[in-house]
C-alpha cells in the first residue's frame, strides 16, 4: 500500500487526537504515534510539551534535549527544597566536623557539672565525648539527633552508678547521715572502737599499701568491717598503744622480739623487708603480735 495518511479525529469526550499511519508493506502494517490530548486521557505531563514533536508528528530530538535540561534543573531545585525541609524537620544539618557536636551541646541541668572545668574527671568526660562525636559524625547525625543519644548515654551511666550527679551539699548531707547511722550500729563506744581499730591496722605487720587499702575499706564499708577489725584486735592484738616488754627474748634460733619490732618500725625498712620479718617470726612459731 506504501501510502501515508493523516487523519484528525474528533473524540466524543472532547479529546483531540492526531493519528499518523505509515504503511510499510502490502499487508498494511502500521506504526501509530499519538501527540496531544489532555489530562483526562491519563497521560503524563511531559507528553504534552510541544517541544517533543514536530508539526508533522515526528519526535523532535533537539526539543527533547532542551526539555530534559529543564527537567534536570527543576529536579535539582526540588532536591534542594526537600533537603531544606528534611533539615527543618530533623533539627538542622549535620556538623561539618566532629568537634562541633559538643561545642554547642546543652546537657540537662543535673549533668552540666560533668562538663564544667571544675569537674575532677573532666578528662574522662572529654574522652567519652570525643568518641561519641566521631560516631555521630560518621553516621551523619545532626545536632538534635546527637543530643538525644548523648542524653540517653548519660542517663545510662547514672543508672549504672558510673557518674554522680549530686551537688556537693547533697553529698555532704548524705555522708553525715551515713556516718551517724554507722555510729549507731557500733553503739555507745563507737568513737573508741573506731580509734582502736584504726590503730590496730596502722600498727599491724602489713605493708603500707595493704594498710592504706584496709583503712580506706573501713571508711567506705563502715560498721560491719570496723566490727570485724575490732574483733581481730581483741582476739590477737594487745591494747592500743601497748609496747612489747624489753625482756621478751627470742625463741631458739631467732632474734629478740624487740629487735624485730625496732627493725619493722624503722622508717627506712622497706615493705619487702617487713614481709620477710613476718615470715621469719612465723617460721619460729611466734604467733603473738609485735604490738
Amino acid at each position: 500500500m506504501g501510502e501515508t495518511t493523516t487523519q484528525t479525529l474528533e473524540a466524543n469526550n472532547g479529546q483531540n487526537t492526531t493519528q499518523s499511519n505509515v504503511g510499510g508493506n502490502e499487508n498494511g502494517g502500521q506504526n501509530n504515534s499519538q501527540v496531544g490530548g489532555n489530562a483526562g486521557a491519563g497521560q503524563s505531563d511531559f507528553e504534552f510539551d510541544s517541544r517533543l514533536y514536530t508539526e508533522n508528528g515526528q519526535f523532535n530530538r533537539d526539543g527533547a534535549k532542551e526539555y530534559l535540561t529543564e527537567l534536570q534543573t527543576e529536579l535539582e531545585a526540588q532536591k534542594m527544597r526537600a533537603e531544606v525541609m528534611r533539615q527543618k524537620l530533623s533539627g538542622g544539618p549535620a556538623p561539618k566536623t566532629p568537634e562541633e557536636y559538643f561545642s554547642s551541646y546543652q546537657a540537662p541541668d543535673k549533668y552540666k557539672g560533668l562538663f564544667s572545668a571544675e569537674n575532677q574527671n573532666k578528662e574522662a568526660v572529654a574522652a567519652l565525648a570525643g568518641k561519641l562525636a566521631q560516631v555521630y559524625h560518621a553516621n551523619g547525625l545532626n545536632h538534635s539527633q546527637a543530643a538525644d543519644i548523648s542524653n540517653a548515654v548519660l542517663e545510662t551511666l547514672e543508672a549504672a552508678g558510673a557518674i554522680d550527679t549530686r551537688s556537693e551539699a547533697e553529698i555532704q548531707k548524705q555522708r553525715a547521715e551515713w556516718v551517724a547511722d554507722q555510729q549507731k550500729q557500733l553503739g555507745e563506744n563507737a568513737g573508741e572502737m573506731i580509734a582502736q581499730s584504726s590503730k590496730f591496722v596502722q600498727d599491724a605487720m602489713l605493708d603500707s599499701d595493704t594498710k592504706k587499702q584496709l583503712l580506706s575499706a573501713m571508711e567506705y564499708v563502715g560498721a560491719p568491717l570496723i566490727k570485724l577489725v575490732h574483733t581481730l584486735k581483741r582476739s590477737f592484738g594487745q591494747a592500743a598503744g601497748a609496747s612489747i616488754p624489753a625482756n621478751v627474748n627470742a625463741l631458739p634460733g631467732g632474734r629478740t622480739e624487740r629487735e624485730y619490732r625496732d627493725e619493722y618500725m624503722d622508717k627506712n625498712t622497706s615493705d619487702e623487708r617487713r614481709r620477710e620479718i613476718v615470715a621469719e617470726r612465723a617460721r619460729l612459731g611466734r604467733a603473738e603480735t609485735l604490738f
